[in-house]
Formats: C-alpha cells, sequence, structure tokens
C-alpha cells in the first residue's frame, strides 16, 4: 500500500484540480472588480489560483505524513497518526481555509475571486477526507467528540477509472505546457500500469475500460472545451457503480456465512473491490463464535462469475505473515472463502495488557491477527501482503510512544469482554 502513496496523492490533486476548473469557470469579467483593461489578466491569475487552491488543499490533510520521520517510533506513529488529527473537520477545514488564504495572497488575488476560493479551500479539503473515507482504511472525521472509525469499502486507494476520466481535462485544458505535460506523463503511466506493470493483479478487461474512458473522456473534453461538468458527471458515475455495488457484496458475504457458520456472529465485513472492477471484491470477514473464538476469513467475490471468477480478478495476495489455515466454510458460485485466523479474544486482550504498543496499534487496527513468538507479532490482515514483516505488522517489544491518538478502537468489541 505504501508503494501507491504518490499515485493517492495524484488522485487527491487531480479530484482538486477539476473542483478548480469548474469553480473558475464561474468567473467573468469583473470577477476580481478591476478596471476593465486589467480584467483580462485579474481573470487568467483568479482562475490559476482557483486551480492552484484545489490542488494543494485536496492533499492539504496528508500534512500528518510530516511528523513521522521526527518520532521515536515511525512506523507505530505513523499507523496511529496517518489519517489522524489533520483528516478531522475541526482541523481539516482551517487547513483548506489557510491554504486558499496563501495562494491568494501569492497570486494577487482579491474580492469575489478570493471568496471563491476560501470556499473551495474548505471544499477540497472536505473531499480529502471523505474520498478517503470510501476506501476500507477509514477515517475518524468528528474526533474529538468522536473517535469512530468510518470505512466506505466503496473504492480502492488508487482507483484506475476515477483516474481515466480526471486526465483529459488537465490534458486539453490546462492553461501551461508544463500542466499538460504533467498530465501527459500520469495519463502514460496510467495505461503502462493498467496493461501490465501494476504492483496488484489487473484483468485485461480493467485495462480496455481504462483505456476507453480515457479516450472516450478526451473526445467529450474536445466537444466541451474548458468545462469541467462532463468530467465531475463521470467522477460520480464511477464512483457511485462502485457505491451502488459495495452493500450488495457485503450481503452475498453475510448471507454465506449465516448458512455456513451460523453459530457464530459477524462483527465486520471489510470489502475492497478489484482495481477498475465493481464487480469483483476481495477483502475479510471478521466474526465471534462461543468461549471466546476469534476468527477472521480472507474472501474473494466476483458479483458476475460466469465473466469474472472470483479470485483471478482481484487485487487480493498470495503468501501472508499472518498464521493461516484453510476456511472452514465453503461459498458458492461467485464467492470463495480463501484462508482463516483463528484465536481468542483473551489471547488478543492480553496482548494489550502487557505490550503498550499493542494498545496504540489497536487503536488502528481493523482485522487484526496476532503470531506468537518471541518477539510475539501482532498485525492487521488489510494489509498483510507479503510474508515478511511489513508496515502494518509490530514485533512487540514493550516500546512504548508517547505520540497516542486516542482513536475508538475498531475491534473494541472483541477487546471488550
Amino acid at each position: 500500500m505504501l508503494s501507491l502513496r504518490a499515485l493517492d496523492n495524484v488522485t487527491h490533486g487531480l479530484i482538486g484540480y477539476v473542483l478548480g476548473r469548474a469553480a473558475g469557470s464561474r468567473l467573468g469579467p469583473g470577477a476580481q472588480e478591476q478596471p476593465p483593461e486589467q480584467d483580462l489578466a485579474a481573470t487568467h491569475r483568479a482562475r490559476r489560483a482557483l486551480s492552484w487552491t484545489g490542488v494543494l488543499a485536496s492533499n492539504g490533510p496528508d500534512l500528518d505524513l510530516l511528523i513521522t520521520p521526527f518520532a521515536n517510533d515511525p512506523k507505530l506513529v505513523y499507523l496511529s497518526h496517518h489519517r489522524g488529527h489533520t483528516h478531522t473537520l475541526l482541523l481539516a477545514v482551517p487547513l483548506g481555509l489557510a491554504i486558499a488564504a496563501l495562494v491568494c495572497r501569492l497570486l494577487r488575488v482579491e474580492g469575489r475571486a478570493r471568496r471563491l476560493a476560501l470556499g473551495l479551500g474548505a471544499l477540497s479539503a472536505l473531499l480529502h477526507i471523505g474520498f478517503d473515507a470510501l476506501n476500507n482504511y477509514g477515517v475518524h472525521p468528528f474526533f474529538p467528540l468522536s473517535g469512530r472509525w468510518f470505512y466506505g469499502d466503496t473504492l480502492f486507494i488508487v482507483e484506475p477509472l476515477l483516474l481515466a476520466v480526471m486526465l483529459p481535462l488537465p490534458l486539453l485544458g490546462a492553461g501551461s505546457r508544463a500542466g499538460r505535460v504533467t498530465a501527459g506523463v500520469l495519463a502514460a503511466v496510467l495505461l503502462a500500469l493498467v496493461w501490465g506493470l501494476a504492483p496488484v493483479p489487473l484483468t485485461k478487461g480493467t485495462a480496455v475500460a481504462v483505456t476507453a474512458l480515457l479516450a472516450l473522456g478526451l473526445a467529450v473534453q474536445r466537444a466541451f472545451p474548458d468545462r469541467a461538468e462532463p468530467t465531475l458527471a463521470a467522477m460520480a458515475l464511477v464512483v457511485g457503480t462502485f457505491a451502488l455495488l459495495s452493500p450488495v457484496a457485503e450481503h452475498r458475504v453475510r448471507d454465506a456465512l449465516a448458512r455456513g457458520a451460523p453459530e457464530e456472529r459477524v462483527l465486520e465485513v471489510a470489502l475492497a473491490p478489484g482495481p477498475g472492477n465493481p464487480l469483483c471484491w476481495n477483502g475479510f470477514a471478521v466474526s465471534a463464535g462461543p468461549e471466546d473464538a476469534y476468527a477472521v476469513r480472507t474472501l474473494e467475490l466476483s458479483l458476475l462469475p460466469s465473466v469474472f471468477a472470483p479470485g483471478p480478478c482481484t487485487a487480493a495476495p498470495g503468501a501472508r505473515t499472518a498464521p493461516l489455515v484453510p476456511a472452514s466454510i465453503e461459498g458458492d458460485a461467485g464467492l470463495r472463502f480463501g484462508q482463516r485466523f483463528q484465536g481468542t479474544g483473551a489471547e488478543l486482550r492480553a496482548l494489550v495488557r502487557d505490550y503498550c504498543e499493542a494498545e496504540v496499534f489497536m487503536n488502528f487496527a481493523r482485522v487484526p491477527f496476532w503470531r506468537p513468538g518471541n518477539p510475539p507479532l501482532l498485525g492487521d490482515l488489510r494489509y498483510d501482503m507479503e510474508p515478511e514483516v511489513s508496515w502494518a505488522e509490530l514485533e512487540l517489544n514493550d516500546r512504548c510512544t508517547d505520540w497516542f491518538a486516542e482513536w475508538e478502537p475498531p475491534r473494541q468489541d472483541v477487546l471488550t469482554p
């Protein structure tokens, strides 16, 4: 997942750019209350300010990454504080406003354009939180009133279909050659990734869909130059399609668990779609059973198994760090339960009691697993992508951090006997 961080910020930046272009289209003569002979140059500066405000404010909440190098335990602080305080309504909105004010000052933008930029800055920061909420990592935007995590389980962290519908706008309409070249490079990288260089498996259907959407977007943008509305509509269509199918996928999983393991109580189903394919999903079913049993089952789901077999169409990894055994229940033609982690709530509570970094980690971990040893290991199956210890796994040595973030533990239902 960390290898996708840069592309994740590209997605946020493009969302802000599209919003900035849409806001800029509202500017006309008199936007800055300038004399007529200066109005054209003033409007050009205002539109530049809106574009830059959108791009920068859309990435502003990720400034929390800057604290990691100064932490006594960078991995633990990253897990505890990324998508932390700057991803709350309390700080994100002022941050967006501050970025907008700075951009307007640097570009000498005043009047109605400045007011529009300030609104855009706040909106862009809020949409950063909103789009982060759409994947399975989650956000807790209402802290300190509530530390509860919210998970959309709707989009892959870097959704290629979303990138494909956004890139035509800067490709054809960026106000500078540098902007158009940058968009061209991003489009070339996107095509290279979907046609074989992606770090996660992609179907040929995804590659064709991304290429077709990019080409269609270019054609539409040529027909409607300097208009952002077609791009906004395409973005809504992509996100809406995944959002409509996510609860369908969750229902399929819960129904199968009710049939196959009626003695267990499903605590949560954490899902992620295959990149560029809203019909394919992978994830984890977390459940509690009799005598304090705790179980996590990996799963792969196709909503159209006659076309996409479950497994090959998802981004699910192969080998993992977690000690897994074969799943104990069967799925159906479109749903496959792969492996299972089995433990008890008492084991997890003992780790939290004995190791202070386990307590910190559990404020992040949505799908925890653990492995005995010296030292024991605690991780989150959502990001267990390889057999080696990775960024979302801790070898517990009772090394505490003073940078403790008091989010509500996602698995409070297991931590509270």
